[in-house]
């Protein structure tokens, strides 16, 4: 960015959406001047950060405020209900506007700009979000690595409910619920009934038990893929897209696509699903996870991913961004019209690649075996906006400090146990009741030795003392009799290692100087023990600065001797050993 600074509107900035992007702006551009523009009043933002009321119905007043500003992101919904008003208004205000838009209603009539903002010598940036925007992205990249031989290809999403989700989004759900389709064929765009039940339905995501059932839905890719502009055309003869939803059923969709809704009814289901939605987003087992899959025609293993631990509105956000960052670098200065990505040239799409990446989010190659084996059980992309590593989620956190707890997190732990080769072992050894007899004798030591260690658990000082109750928990489990043959590391490397590791280490070390000398010999050896298979299950020692959500995962399968045991003497005045990244400054 050059010259004086600039000036970005979101409208909608009070939205899910439309807070996050005017966040990440704000963070990656200190010096530039981000407003949040919502109908209503809103509290201050810090450092450059303005809020504006502003209502696109009082079009003079919409027409002053935006011609102070250099770019609006339009990020207000639902968009059918505003149609192209706020683009018309950017276009009479001489400014360039980039929206998230997920109408196709809406994506045609946008489209349809495109002389008119040529003559103005303004650009419109449409359907830069999640689907379209960066589902549009990744198949505009699938094409030219992996293209399909007969020219199909199939869009997937899938969405969890720890979000809860805006008071507009249950519009665009509604909306996708029909018995008709706009769909890709042969090129061309075309309605067709549907496909509810065609074989398709069930769709493998990462991270799911079974197939799930999936939703099809209008892609807005159609509307600019038929335009007669697309770089992709020619290339992508057909394309499907459907959705997955936690806790969203596909009959409940088929019901609801059954019925002649009014538009009251569409405003009472609307609150009624929103509602639900933010009930939803507090069960112990509600998904934080977002999977966006693009893939050739019979080939999902060759398609592309997008996958973490954040929602379809952050992603929607950081894709918006991508293209703001793009505006600024002046890399589009050359458009001139309305365009959706596939739209514009291959090189500008490497380019808001790029952008994605910096901001946290890349495609990878979908093959879920080999991602397993990566330990990215939980996905890559996170929304990072600012230059430090400190902003990263779990910097300078452990596997025990980390927060929120992955609710897909302990079903992963059995699962790696039962896939490993000391469970193998186990159960080529003891048969039958001798199996159950193994297993009632080990949960019993297990209790006694997790006893063992009541002193350490009374002694705790601190904010994170409630943290020793669930190390102290793995450790007298792996020290049972199971584990019995794993050579210690040493008495006092073993103390010293919890020491280290665990909040609140002086007043523990006192717990372990009282201790009978007995009890101290089976602690010690217990700790050593523990903490080095703790470090082949859960990917590393506490506080190295391994992140247990993001591919540091390590399989019960892999040798311990590779990976040895590593002290962390250095630790925060709380106990928290500091992060492993470079340039973490202390308390990240």
């Amino acid at each position: 960015m050059s010259g004086a600074p600039r000036k970005i509107i979101v409208l909608g900035g009070s939205g899910e959406t439309g807070r996050r992007i005017v966040e990440h702006l704000a963070v990656r551009y200190p010096e530039l001047c981000v407003a949040s523009a919502a109908r209503g009043a809103q509290p201050a933002g810090p450092g450059r950060r303005q809020t504006v009321q502003l209502d696109i119905g009082d079009r003079e007043r919409a027409l002053a405020v935006l011609a102070d500003y250099d770019l609006a992101i339009l990020a207000m919904g639902p968009m059918h209900a505003h149609g192209v008003a706020p683009h018309r208004l950017c276009l009479e205000a001489g400014i360039d506007c980039i929206d998230i838009n997920d109408s196709l209603a809406v994506a045609d009539q946008v489209l349809a700009l495109h002389e008119t903002a040529k003559e103005k010598g303004r650009t419109i940036f449409t359907g830069m979000g999640f689907t379209p925007g960066l589902s549009t992205l990744l198949l505009t990249r699938l094409t030219a690595a992996a293209p399909a031989a007969n020219g199909r290809y199939h869009i997937r999403a899938c969405m969890g409910a720890a979000y809860g989700g805006g008071p507009s989004s249950p519009y665009a759900i509604l909306s996708s619920f029909s018995n008709h389709v706009e769909v890709l064929e042969h090129g061309q765009r075309r309605t067709r009934e549907t496909p509810w039940r065609d074989g398709l339905q069930l769709f493998q995501f990462p991270g799911q038990a079974k197939p799930v059932d999936t939703i099809p839905f209008s892609a807005l890719e159609t509307a600019s893929l038929a335009s007669g502009r697309s770089t992709l055309a020619g290339v992508v003869d057909s394309l499907d897209a459907r959705y997955h939803i936690q806790y969203l059923s596909q009959g409940v969709a088929r019901f609801l696509a059954n019925r002649r809704l009014s538009e009251n009814m569409r405003t009472w289901l609307a609150k009624r699903f929103h509602s639900s939605g933010q009930s939803m987003k507090r069960k112990k087992d509600a998904d934080p996870d977002t999977v966006l899959w693009v893939y050739p025609d019979g080939a999902p293993e060759r398609g592309l991913m997008v996958h973490g631990v954040l929602s379809s509105y952050d992603l929607t956000a950081l894709m918006a961004c991508a293209v703001a960052d793009a505006w600024l670098a002046g890399e589009l200065q050359d458009y001139r019209g309305a365009y959706a990505v596939d739209q514009l040239s291959h090189d500008t799409c490497r380019r808001l690649a790029g952008h994605l990446a910096k901001r946290g989010i890349t495609g990878r190659t979908a093959d879920l075996p080999a991602l397993r084996c990566q330990g990215l059980e939980f996905g890559w992309a996170q929304a990072f906006s600012g230059n430090d590593v400190a902003s990263l989620r779990h910097c300078g956190a452990n596997w025990y400090t980390a927060a929120p707890a992955h609710p897909k997190m302990v079903p992963l732990q059995k699962r790696y146990l039962l896939e490993s080769d000391i469970w193998a072992a186990l159960r080529r050894r003891c048969k039958g009741p001798a199996l159950l007899g193994f297993i009632v004798s080990f949960l019993r030591r297990w209790h006694r030795h997790y006893r063992a260690f009541a002193d350490l658990r009374a002694g705790a000082q601190g904010p994170l003392a409630h943290k020793w109750q669930a190390v102290t928990r793995d450790i007298s489990m792996f020290h049972c009799r199971l584990f019995a043959r794993a050579r210690p590391a040493g008495p006092g490397r073993g103390i010293a290692a919890v020491r280290a590791h665990v909040p609140g280490n002086r007043a523990h070390g006192n717990a372990l100087a009282v201790a009978r000398p007995h009890r101290v010999r089976r602690l010690r050896a217990a700790v050593a023990s523990g903490v080095r298979l703790l470090a082949g299950l859960h990917g590393g020692l506490p506080g190295t600065g391994r992140d247990p959500l993001h591919g540091a995962g390590r399989r019960p399968t892999d040798t311990l001797r590779d990976y040895p045991l590593r002290l962390c003497a250095d630790v925060h005045p709380h106990g928290l050993p500091r992060t492993a990244a470079a340039g973490a400054p202390d308390g990240a």
